[in-house]
């Protein structure tokens, strides 16, 4: 690639070189997978991956609502087990729902 400086390329090279760079990055970013983070997460790099503000964090460790380690006054996230816990409430969609109470419906109605 041949180096110019910005006042000697129009407005459209210009675009046309961000657009190009952005293109490697985006390509760069889709190559990346979640195994890439590490298997261990510190306290502040936990609670951004599970999405949630540090003083909540403080708050579910205290309370021992979501699992983590200590190592002195440090705290610690196995991401494996952070993924777990995220995934372990999970709500059940109205269909199911409905299926599940119709089922019971239909078992009870058999018991009469």
């Amino acid at each position: 690639m041949e180096k110019h400086t910005f006042t000697q390329l129009s407005e459209s090279d210009i675009r046309q070189l961000i657009r190009d760079e952005l293109q490697v990055v985006i390509q760069h970013l889709k190559g990346q997978s979640i195994n890439a983070l590490p298997k261990r997460l510190n306290f502040s790099d936990g609670c951004k991956y599970a999405g949630f503000s540090e003083s909540h964090g403080y708050k579910l460790t205290s309370q021992k609502l979501i699992p983590h380690f200590k190592q002195g006054k440090k705290i610690y996230f196995d991401r494996e087990l952070l993924d777990q816990w995220l995934l372990s409430n999970r709500v059940a969609t109205i269909e199911e729902m409905t299926e599940e109470t119709d089922k019971k419906l239909r078992k009870n109605k058999g018991k009469k």
